[in-house]
């Protein structure tokens, strides 16, 4: 137990003596990730909208092909 306690308390002072890095972060780590956001929200936009619409879509194409009085239910073959 005092081996942790021990190995605990050097990493807790070695965590102390980290200095900050003063360095420049250009502007295409941001643009990759806020690319990468809007992708994301697209594609999450985009299957909701097919979830949603495909059964209008459905309808609506059913509802313009004209009803055909010689055809018979699942198209099965006339005697």
């Amino acid at each position: 137990m005092k081996k942790l306690s021990a190995f605990f308390l050097l990493m807790l002072a070695m965590l102390g003596m980290i200095a900050p890095a003063y360095a420049y972060v250009g502007p295409g780590p941001g643009l990759s990730m806020l690319g990468s956001f809007f992708t994301l929200l697209g594609g999450i936009a985009l299957a909701l909208f097919m979830l949603l619409f495909y059964p209008i879509r459905l309808l609506l194409k059913r509802r313009k092909k004209p009803l055909d009085p010689t055809d018979t239910p699942n198209n099965a073959p006339k005697e």
